[in-house]
């Protein structure tokens, strides 16, 4: 005797409806969990490439009993160092510390591919026709971006996973290129944009950085001024021993490297940091949050508070896109994030978010008050 086959029970239209709009839900209610987790992985990793650069300073200096230059710009004994970088290339080779630091963090492969420019001081030597790179805290070259050889594929193009905050989409393309160099030093913050050289091909294939030396409030310099006082720890051929550093101001109080996006944070990116010749940037203008636009390229003058709505990330600023503020590694090595509070108001109060921060960045100034409102 044959049975009849049962109904075949299914989903109503009303039922699949309400399937999917708790799986909505669900899923509305568990991504803002993911993105947390997710960024706080990329500040964990952000933290340990800046501690991975303290660490490599350390080393050099158990090489050198020095801590490594900020950068190579203008050589005081050449007739001073208050000039413009764009329209001075040989008063460089305006490289910075991350290149210097390469072999100490197992890159010596391009370290090593690195041209040497034509020396221009004390006397003009002759054009190198290849590696290796040539250094010295005496004299003076040729900008190194004058040589192909450095601006190719396997040396100035090289984009190296740990000079990048995983937080930031710093290898996007960009409108202008990358910055060539920073020059922080006598009370200003200039650089050298592609523009400024012709808008070379390759200015936007450069390899990037999220990081880079701290210079102080503005840098060293021959010109005594205001900010002289917080001369940072990474200027222009500095020379300071953590000896030095321990005695002055304290390894532990004293920023050492920090992160920036390069450029602007909203809208169509301009500008990036090049690994190669951004060895440091000043803290005189504040911490740029990534979220608020900055749309003027030209610096706002040390003191001036910037125009309402302009005071976010750019080249001149460090910066970040973490939610909390700017990570700096000091230098003991310890990695520690900066509020952004108010840094970017200049006040004469010596207990503003400003004027904190700039006792941080300074390695001689004596810091002794509290600073828990802009350490996190």
């Amino acid at each position: 005797m044959s049975h009849p086959r049962s109904a075949r029970s299914a989903f109503t239209l009303i039922e699949l409806l309400v399937v999917i709009a708790i799986i909505a839900l669900l899923m509305a209610l568990l991504l803002p969990a993911i993105q947390k987790v997710r960024e706080a992985a990329n500040k964990m990793l952000c933290a340990s490439n800046l501690r991975q650069l303290g660490i490599a300073a350390h080393n050099y200096h158990a090489d050198f009993l020095k801590l490594p230059p900020g950068y190579y710009g203008p050589f005081q004994g050449n007739g001073g160092t208050n000039i413009s970088p764009e329209t001075n290339p040989q008063r460089g080779p305006w490289i910075g510390c991350l290149t210097v630091l390469l072999p100490y963090l197992e890159q010596d492969n391009v370290y090593k591919l690195m041209w040497a420019t034509q020396q221009t001081y004390p006397t003009l030597g002759p054009v190198p026709t290849g590696p290796p790179l040539q250094l010295g805290l005496n004299k003076e070259n040729q900008a190194w971006w004058t040589v192909t050889g450095n601006v190719q594929p396997n040396t100035g193009q090289v984009r190296l996973k740990m000079f990048k905050c995983p937080s930031d989409t710093v290898d996007e393309p960009t409108s202008e290129g990358a910055v060539f160099t920073t020059h922080v030093a006598n009370g200003t913050i200039a650089t050298v944009h592609p523009e400024d050289i012709g808008d070379p091909a390759y200015a936007d294939a450069l390899g990037r950085t999220s990081y880079t030396g701290v210079a102080g409030a503005a840098g060293n310099g021959e010109i005594n001024n205001y900010y002289t006082k917080w001369e940072g720890v990474m200027c222009n051929r500095s020379n300071l021993s953590l000896g030095q550093l321990t005695v002055q101001d304290g390894t532990s109080n004293t920023l050492m490297f920090g992160e920036g996006l390069g450029g602007n944070g909203v809208g169509q990116r301009v500008h990036v940091w090049s690994w190669v010749g951004v060895g440091t940037m000043g803290t005189g203008l504040g911490l740029g949050r990534a979220n608020v636009p900055c749309d003027d390229d030209t610096p706002p003058a040390l003191g001036d508070a910037p125009i309402p709505g302009q005071d976010g990330a750019h080249w001149f600023r460090f910066s970040s896109r973490h939610a909390a503020g700017v990570q700096f590694c000091f230098g003991d090595g310890s990695v520690r994030t900066l509020k952004f509070g108010a840094t970017t108001t200049p006040t004469l109060s010596m207990t503003s978010d400003w004027a904190i921060l700039q006792h941080l960045a300074g390695r001689r100034d004596g810091l002794n008050f509290d600073t828990s409102s802009i350490i996190d």
